[in-house]
């Protein structure tokens, strides 16, 4: 089966991936806070809650950027012509 993407499309899979995996990073992180402080009854340090939220904004906005990577080039690439 031949792939769709292009050899020039690989920063742009490598921010969707590397985007991606931290937002569930820190999907696990705040549902491991949440449990244990909902069910244990023990609140997590701040810097766990830092590093859930942190992950969570930094794999959005890579994400984002390696999505509007490729339309952003193509419009450079059509400029220069």
């Amino acid at each position: 089966m031949k792939s769709t993407w292009k050899k020039s499309d690989r920063m742009r899979r490598w921010n969707m991936t590397l985007g991606s995996t931290l937002f569930v990073i820190g999907l696990a992180i705040a549902a491991y806070c949440g449990y244990m402080e909902r069910y244990v009854g023990d609140p997590q340090p701040d810097f766990v809650r830092i590093v859930g939220w942190s992950c969570l904004l930094i794999g959005l906005v890579v994400f984002v950027l390696g999505v509007f990577q490729g339309p952003v080039r193509r419009q450079n690439a059509s400029q220069r012509d």
